[in-house]
């Protein structure tokens, strides 16, 4: 009896903390005030997972990619199992599918992603 109390009370302690912490350009995905968000996959050397990256209008260079990084709670980047995986990822945050391109360059091409954010209350803009 006393563990099923015990694991009760974890599980219940692990449902209290929050669950999102995960951030691009160290902005919580949760704090974005942006209504589009552009992703894309980059798949990883030697490794069957994908990364991405998320453009939201934030300040970027030619040298540091790493502002598009999503990464967890510990700074790390995060890895998917396939795009699909990060899409379905990115709906528990409201981001909803738009639209899809595609960019061609020498060594191949990169698909883009357009998601947009449904918000329970809109803003009167």
């Amino acid at each position: 009896m006393k563990y099923i109390l015990l694991y009760s009370l974890c599980f219940l302690a692990m449902g209290l903390h929050p669950s999102h912490s995960q951030t691009v350009d160290g902005v919580s995905l949760e704090e974005l005030e942006v209504d589009y968000i552009q992703v894309s996959q980059r798949p990883k050397f030697m490794n069957n997972k994908v990364s991405i990256r998320i453009d939201f209008g934030q300040e970027q260079t030619f040298w540091d990619s790493k502002t598009t990084h999503l990464k967890d709670k510990n700074g790390k980047e995060m890895m998917f199992n396939s795009m699909m995986a990060a899409l379905n990822y990115l709906k528990t945050f409201n981001f909803h599918f738009l639209d899809t391109f595609s960019e061609a360059y020498e060594d191949g091409s990169i698909t883009f992603f357009i998601l947009e954010r449904k918000r329970e209350n809109p803003k009167d803009d």
